[in-house]
């Protein structure tokens, strides 16, 4: 009886022991399998981008009609004296890769067509970064593009994920702008001497808007449309000069703050009107315009030569918040 409990238990000790090294087998394998994918599949490899792409100046152009799409990205539209192109683009940004990865996977495409009297030119950009499955990861990417000034344009951008800006200065003849991004910021820069003839629209999902405005001419009624479903929206107007047109400014917020400052004079006049879902407008600077807190007009708004900004302001959840000035220099 003795003899064949401990037979018994030495094919369990022999069990156990086998079981342990089937474990320990395991354990290794595990650890190998993760020390290979980590060395294969994680990013080690850091790679610079700058990739760039022009449209050579073309005689017989009136205008521009240049649009941008990205997928992910910053996107940077400005105007500069270039005499040599019409549009110049660059994307630039750091790249990781992986062992598996031989090759950065960023296409770019710029393409051009003319219409047919010759005088107005269709540019489109598209920028693709093919991140999954590609072995490819990136914690940067810049898309700049630049246009002549010397041609009209209107811009358009669609983006899903970044921010984007757009800058005109002096010089600058906009004919229209329309700016789109799911989740990103949105900052307009329009400068002294700029021209606007055309409409304006900035809307994001899930990100800021903003409109800084120094001395903009426009061209006969204009129309500016700024939202955001979450996120705050900032208007900064600064008009002394004469702006020439009427200007008619629209701006929405379902969930974030809407910030206005308004510094206006001589012959530009303004009505701002403010909804609130809470009644939660804050006028926090008042000179020279009259009315109550959701209804004010400067105090030139009915003269038959001023021009004029009609701008409307709504939220649901959120607050107003004005900083208004109105004055004869």
């Amino acid at each position: 009886m003795r003899s064949y409990v401990s037979r018994i238990m030495r094919r369990m000790k022999g069990n156990d022991d086998a079981a342990i090294g089937l474990l320990a087998a395991m354990v290794v394998a595990l650890i190998i399998i993760a020390i290979v994918a980590a060395v294969v599949f994680v990013p080690w490899q850091t790679v610079t981008l700058d990739k760039n792409k022009n449209v050579a100046r073309i005689a017989g152009v009136e205008k521009m009609i240049v649009g941008i799409t990205s997928v992910t990205g910053d996107v940077e539209v400005s105007f500069g004296d270039l005499p040599d192109n019409l549009v110049q683009l660059s994307v630039k940004g750091l790249g990781h890769l992986n062992l598996l990865t031989s090759k950065v996977p960023v296409l770019i495409n710029l393409t051009s067509s003319q219409s047919v009297d010759g005088k107005t030119l269709n540019i489109q950009g598209d920028v693709k970064v093919e991140t999954q499955g590609s072995g490819f990861s990136f914690s940067d990417l810049t898309i700049k593009m630049v246009l002549d000034r010397s041609i009209p344009s209107q811009v358009n951008v669609l983006t899903d994920t970044g921010r984007v800006s757009l800058t005109a200065g002096s010089g600058t003849v906009l004919n229209g702008a329309n700016l789109q991004t799911t989740a990103g910021a949105i900052t307009i820069m329009l400068g002294e001497g700029a021209n606007l003839t055309g409409n304006v629209s900035a809307i994001t999902t899930v990100g800021a808007v903003t409109l800084n405005w120094h001395n903009v001419q426009v061209k006969e009624m204009t129309h500016v449309t700024l939202g955001a479903a979450t996120g705050a929206v900032e208007a900064n107007i600064f008009q002394q000069n004469d702006m020439k047109g009427n200007v008619t400014y629209s701006t929405v917020s379902t969930t974030g703050s809407i910030s206005l400052a308004m510094d206006i004079s001589n012959g530009n006049a303004a009505r701002v009107d403010s909804a609130s879902g809470f009644d939660n407008v804050n006028v926090q600077k008042n000179v020279g315009f009259t009315g109550s807190s959701n209804e004010l007009s400067s105090s030139n708004y009915l003269d038959a030569q001023a021009h004029r900004f009609d701008i409307v302001l709504s939220v649901n959840t959120g607050s107003i918040n004005l900083n208004l000035q109105y004055a004869v220099v």
